[in-house]
Protein backbone atom coordinates (compact mmCIF):
# COMPACT_ATOMS: atom_id res chain seq x y z
CA UNK A 1 0.00 0.00 0.00
CA UNK A 2 1.76 3.59 -0.99
CA UNK A 3 0.57 6.38 0.63
CA UNK A 4 1.93 8.85 -1.51
CA UNK A 5 5.23 7.69 -1.74
CA UNK A 6 7.75 10.44 -3.36
CA UNK A 7 10.86 8.55 -3.93
CA UNK A 8 10.81 5.11 -6.06
CA UNK A 9 9.07 2.98 -3.53
CA UNK A 10 6.53 2.66 -5.87
CA UNK A 11 8.19 1.94 -8.85
CA UNK A 12 10.33 -1.10 -7.20
CA UNK A 13 7.19 -2.06 -5.58
CA UNK A 14 5.51 -2.65 -9.07
CA UNK A 15 8.29 -4.86 -9.82
CA UNK A 16 6.85 -7.74 -7.41
CA UNK A 17 2.89 -7.10 -9.05
CA UNK A 18 4.04 -10.59 -11.35
CA UNK A 19 4.45 -12.24 -7.96
CA UNK A 20 1.31 -12.74 -6.43
CA UNK A 21 1.97 -9.36 -4.68
CA UNK A 22 -0.94 -7.07 -5.23
CA UNK A 23 0.10 -3.35 -5.43
CA UNK A 24 -2.55 -0.22 -4.67
CA UNK A 25 -1.65 3.43 -4.34
CA UNK A 26 -3.28 6.67 -3.05
CA UNK A 27 -2.49 10.20 -2.68
CA UNK A 28 -0.33 10.96 0.93
CA UNK A 29 -3.43 10.89 3.14
CA UNK A 30 -2.40 9.34 6.10
CA UNK A 31 -0.78 5.94 7.33
CA UNK A 32 -4.57 5.38 9.27
CA UNK A 33 -6.29 5.94 5.96
CA UNK A 34 -3.46 3.69 3.98
CA UNK A 35 -3.81 1.19 6.50
CA UNK A 36 -7.85 1.49 6.07
CA UNK A 37 -7.68 1.43 1.94
CA UNK A 38 -5.49 -1.96 2.70
CA UNK A 39 -7.78 -3.56 4.86
CA UNK A 40 -10.31 -2.87 2.70
CA UNK A 41 -8.53 -4.72 -0.45
CA UNK A 42 -7.42 -7.68 1.44
CA UNK A 43 -8.76 -11.04 0.84
CA UNK A 44 -7.28 -13.29 3.08
CA UNK A 45 -8.32 -14.85 6.23
CA UNK A 46 -5.74 -13.22 8.28
CA UNK A 47 -4.72 -9.69 8.52
CA UNK A 48 -0.91 -9.01 9.28
CA UNK A 49 0.14 -5.29 9.15
CA UNK A 50 3.78 -4.59 8.44
CA UNK A 51 5.25 -0.93 8.33
CA UNK A 52 7.83 -0.66 4.99
CA UNK A 53 10.98 -0.23 7.19
CA UNK A 54 10.46 -3.23 9.67
CA UNK A 55 10.70 -6.88 8.57
CA UNK A 56 9.13 -10.56 9.93
CA UNK A 57 10.97 -13.63 10.21
CA UNK A 58 10.56 -15.40 7.12
CA UNK A 59 8.51 -18.32 9.15
CA UNK A 60 6.74 -15.18 11.32
CA UNK A 61 3.18 -16.04 9.85
CA UNK A 62 3.77 -19.51 9.81
CA UNK A 63 4.48 -20.05 13.37
CA UNK A 64 1.31 -17.95 14.08
CA UNK A 65 -0.58 -20.08 12.14
CA UNK A 66 0.40 -23.40 13.12
CA UNK A 67 -0.21 -21.93 16.59
CA UNK A 68 -3.71 -20.50 15.65
CA UNK A 69 -4.96 -24.01 14.49
CA UNK A 70 -7.64 -25.54 17.05
CA UNK A 71 -7.99 -21.99 18.12
CA UNK A 72 -11.41 -19.90 18.09
CA UNK A 73 -11.40 -17.18 15.46
CA UNK A 74 -11.56 -14.61 18.83
CA UNK A 75 -7.73 -15.58 19.61
CA UNK A 76 -5.32 -12.64 19.31
CA UNK A 77 -1.78 -13.82 18.28
CA UNK A 78 1.12 -12.01 19.35
CA UNK A 79 5.11 -12.31 19.01
CA UNK A 80 8.48 -10.87 20.19
CA UNK A 81 10.03 -7.95 18.39
CA UNK A 82 13.67 -6.68 18.77
CA UNK A 83 15.07 -3.59 17.03
CA UNK A 84 17.67 -3.23 14.21
CA UNK A 85 19.63 -0.13 11.94
CA UNK A 86 20.54 -1.88 9.11
CA UNK A 87 20.15 -5.24 7.06
CA UNK A 88 23.76 -6.28 8.08
CA UNK A 89 22.82 -6.08 11.14
CA UNK A 90 19.50 -7.60 11.58
CA UNK A 91 20.70 -10.88 12.40
CA UNK A 92 22.26 -9.66 15.61
CA UNK A 93 18.73 -8.09 16.64
CA UNK A 94 18.31 -8.75 20.35
CA UNK A 95 14.67 -9.46 21.46
CA UNK A 96 13.21 -7.30 23.87
CA UNK A 97 11.66 -9.27 26.93
CA UNK A 98 8.61 -7.46 28.58
CA UNK A 99 6.83 -8.73 31.41
CA UNK A 100 3.90 -8.45 28.80
CA UNK A 101 5.53 -10.72 27.15
CA UNK A 102 5.28 -14.23 29.23
CA UNK A 103 8.75 -16.09 27.97
CA UNK A 104 10.67 -13.96 30.99
CA UNK A 105 8.62 -15.86 33.80
CA UNK A 106 9.96 -19.19 35.42
CA UNK A 107 6.37 -20.69 33.98
CA UNK A 108 5.13 -18.62 30.82
CA UNK A 109 1.73 -17.98 30.18
CA UNK A 110 0.46 -18.93 26.80
CA UNK A 111 -2.55 -16.60 27.02
CA UNK A 112 -3.85 -13.71 28.44
CA UNK A 113 -7.25 -12.36 28.64
CA UNK A 114 -7.59 -8.89 27.15
CA UNK A 115 -7.47 -7.02 30.47
CA UNK A 116 -4.61 -9.12 31.63
CA UNK A 117 -2.66 -8.05 28.87
CA UNK A 118 -3.38 -4.54 29.52
CA UNK A 119 -2.75 -4.79 33.33
CA UNK A 120 0.49 -5.92 32.25
CA UNK A 121 1.29 -3.19 29.54
CA UNK A 122 0.29 -0.42 31.17
CA UNK A 123 2.17 -1.28 34.46
CA UNK A 124 5.33 -0.86 32.45
CA UNK A 125 5.37 -3.62 30.94
CA UNK A 126 5.76 -2.47 27.40
CA UNK A 127 4.00 -2.54 24.28
CA UNK A 128 3.72 -5.14 21.27
CA UNK A 129 4.86 -3.90 17.81
CA UNK A 130 2.28 -3.52 15.39
CA UNK A 131 3.61 -6.03 13.25
CA UNK A 132 4.07 -8.77 16.09
CA UNK A 133 0.39 -9.27 15.72
CA UNK A 134 -1.49 -11.52 13.40
CA UNK A 135 -5.13 -10.58 13.54
CA UNK A 136 -8.21 -12.44 12.20
CA UNK A 137 -10.38 -11.16 10.20
CA UNK A 138 -13.75 -11.28 11.96
CA UNK A 139 -11.14 -9.28 15.31
CA UNK A 140 -10.54 -6.63 12.24
CA UNK A 141 -14.06 -6.24 11.75
CA UNK A 142 -15.22 -6.42 14.93
CA UNK A 143 -13.32 -3.36 16.18
CA UNK A 144 -14.01 -1.49 13.14
CA UNK A 145 -11.78 1.22 11.54
CA UNK A 146 -8.46 2.63 12.21
CA UNK A 147 -8.73 6.03 13.21
CA UNK A 148 -8.31 8.75 11.08
CA UNK A 149 -8.70 11.54 13.36
CA UNK A 150 -5.98 11.17 15.07
CA UNK A 151 -3.24 13.06 13.03
CA UNK A 152 0.27 13.01 13.33
CA UNK A 153 -0.53 10.10 16.04
CA UNK A 154 2.83 8.06 17.24
CA UNK A 155 0.09 6.06 19.16
CA UNK A 156 -2.55 5.21 16.38
CA UNK A 157 -1.34 1.87 16.09
CA UNK A 158 -1.64 1.47 20.05
CA UNK A 159 -5.67 3.10 19.88
CA UNK A 160 -6.20 0.63 16.68
CA UNK A 161 -4.86 -2.77 18.66
CA UNK A 162 -6.64 -1.46 21.93
CA UNK A 163 -9.45 -2.20 20.05
CA UNK A 164 -8.46 -5.47 18.45
CA UNK A 165 -7.26 -6.78 21.76
CA UNK A 166 -10.93 -6.25 23.65
CA UNK A 167 -12.83 -7.62 20.71
CA UNK A 168 -10.74 -10.58 21.53
CA UNK A 169 -11.53 -13.70 23.72
CA UNK A 170 -7.49 -13.94 24.56
CA UNK A 171 -4.33 -13.32 23.44
CA UNK A 172 -1.82 -16.06 22.63
CA UNK A 173 1.69 -15.48 22.81
CA UNK A 174 4.17 -17.25 19.82
CA UNK A 175 7.81 -16.81 21.65
CA UNK A 176 9.20 -18.33 18.02
CA UNK A 177 7.09 -15.75 15.85
CA UNK A 178 9.90 -12.70 15.12
CA UNK A 179 9.42 -9.22 14.00
CA UNK A 180 11.99 -6.63 13.57
CA UNK A 181 11.43 -3.05 14.00
CA UNK A 182 13.58 -0.67 12.50
CA UNK A 183 15.38 2.24 13.92
CA UNK A 184 17.21 5.09 12.84
CA UNK A 185 20.29 6.55 14.45
CA UNK A 186 19.88 9.79 13.69
CA UNK A 187 16.29 9.80 14.25
CA UNK A 188 14.54 11.48 17.29
CA UNK A 189 14.91 9.68 20.55
CA UNK A 190 11.63 10.89 22.08
CA UNK A 191 8.85 11.37 19.94
CA UNK A 192 6.27 12.21 23.39
CA UNK A 193 8.42 14.59 24.86
CA UNK A 194 9.56 16.52 21.56
CA UNK A 195 8.62 20.19 22.92
CA UNK A 196 8.23 21.27 18.77
CA UNK A 197 4.91 18.30 18.30
CA UNK A 198 2.15 20.35 20.17
CA UNK A 199 -0.13 18.58 17.71
CA UNK A 200 1.12 15.10 17.60
CA UNK A 201 1.23 15.75 21.58
CA UNK A 202 -2.30 16.35 21.56
CA UNK A 203 -3.07 13.63 19.52
CA UNK A 204 -1.49 11.22 21.35
CA UNK A 205 -3.14 12.57 24.80
CA UNK A 206 -6.43 12.08 23.00
CA UNK A 207 -5.60 8.55 22.06
CA UNK A 208 -4.73 7.56 25.39
CA UNK A 209 -8.28 9.01 26.57
CA UNK A 210 -10.05 6.79 24.31
CA UNK A 211 -7.56 3.37 24.99
CA UNK A 212 -8.48 3.92 28.93
CA UNK A 213 -11.92 4.53 27.81
CA UNK A 214 -12.13 1.19 25.86
CA UNK A 215 -10.73 -0.93 28.74
CA UNK A 216 -12.64 0.43 31.28
CA UNK A 217 -15.83 -0.18 29.13
CA UNK A 218 -14.99 -3.71 28.88
CA UNK A 219 -13.69 -4.27 32.46
CA UNK A 220 -13.87 -1.56 35.35
CA UNK A 221 -12.15 -3.43 38.14
CA UNK A 222 -8.85 -2.01 40.87
CA UNK A 223 -6.47 -3.58 38.59
CA UNK A 224 -7.96 -1.69 35.05
CA UNK A 225 -7.75 1.43 36.65
CA UNK A 226 -4.43 1.51 38.33
CA UNK A 227 -3.41 0.08 35.22
CA UNK A 228 -5.43 2.93 33.55
CA UNK A 229 -3.57 5.72 35.97
CA UNK A 230 -0.31 4.15 35.33
CA UNK A 231 -0.63 4.88 31.56
CA UNK A 232 -1.86 8.58 32.28
CA UNK A 233 0.91 8.89 34.85
CA UNK A 234 3.56 7.87 32.36
CA UNK A 235 2.13 9.98 29.89
CA UNK A 236 2.78 12.94 32.55
CA UNK A 237 5.92 12.03 33.61
CA UNK A 238 7.56 12.09 29.61
CA UNK A 239 5.90 15.43 28.74
CA UNK A 240 6.57 17.59 31.98
CA UNK A 241 7.01 19.89 32.22
CA UNK A 242 6.98 21.03 28.21
CA UNK A 243 2.97 20.77 28.59
CA UNK A 244 1.87 22.28 31.79
CA UNK A 245 -1.65 22.09 30.65
CA UNK A 246 -1.80 18.29 29.56
CA UNK A 247 0.41 17.15 32.60
CA UNK A 248 -2.06 18.73 34.39
CA UNK A 249 -4.85 16.95 33.04
CA UNK A 250 -2.85 13.43 32.78
CA UNK A 251 -2.38 14.35 36.74
CA UNK A 252 -5.99 14.71 37.58
CA UNK A 253 -6.84 11.38 35.43
CA UNK A 254 -4.73 9.60 37.22
CA UNK A 255 -6.14 10.77 40.61
CA UNK A 256 -9.65 10.29 39.33
CA UNK A 257 -8.33 6.76 38.85
CA UNK A 258 -7.00 5.89 42.03
CA UNK A 259 -3.55 6.33 42.12
CA UNK A 260 -0.96 5.13 40.19
CA UNK A 261 1.86 2.85 41.03
CA UNK A 262 3.98 3.77 38.49
CA UNK A 263 7.65 3.23 38.92
CA UNK A 264 10.08 5.41 36.93
CA UNK A 265 13.28 4.11 35.33
CA UNK A 266 15.34 6.89 35.50
CA UNK A 267 18.66 7.06 32.90
CA UNK A 268 21.66 6.30 35.11
CA UNK A 269 24.08 9.16 35.75
CA UNK A 270 23.86 12.38 37.08
CA UNK A 271 19.81 13.14 36.57
CA UNK A 272 19.27 9.77 38.52
CA UNK A 273 21.18 10.90 41.56
CA UNK A 274 19.57 14.53 41.18
CA UNK A 275 16.54 12.90 41.14
CA UNK A 276 16.45 10.47 44.08
CA UNK A 277 16.91 13.93 46.06
CA UNK A 278 15.18 16.60 44.76
CA UNK A 279 12.07 14.38 42.95
CA UNK A 280 11.47 13.69 39.64
CA UNK A 281 9.74 17.09 38.48
CA UNK A 282 12.51 19.65 40.24
CA UNK A 283 15.11 17.18 38.27
CA UNK A 284 13.52 17.33 34.97
CA UNK A 285 12.57 21.14 35.37
CA UNK A 286 16.70 21.82 35.65
CA UNK A 287 17.13 19.43 32.72
CA UNK A 288 14.66 20.83 30.39
CA UNK A 289 16.20 24.50 31.49
CA UNK A 290 19.33 23.20 30.15
CA UNK A 291 18.41 21.80 27.45
CA UNK A 292 16.89 25.30 26.10
CA UNK A 293 19.86 27.07 26.70
CA UNK A 294 22.31 24.51 25.54
CA UNK A 295 20.02 22.55 22.94
CA UNK A 296 21.06 19.49 23.99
Amino acid sequence: MDDGSIDKSLEVARRYENHGIRLFAQPNEGAASARNHALRQARGEYIQYLDADDALHPQKIEVQLRELAGESLETLASGVWGKFTTAADRNATVFLSHPVLPNREKTPKKYLSPAEWFVRSWSGGGSMQTGAWLTHRSLCEKAGAWNETLLQNPNDDGEYFCRVILASHRVKFCPDAKVYYRTFANAAVNRVSNPNGPVKVRSLYASLELCSGYLLAAEDSPGTRLAAANLFQEFAYGLYPAYPDLVAQAERRVEELGGSEMKFKYDPGAFKALASVVGWKAAKRLKHHLRRIFGK
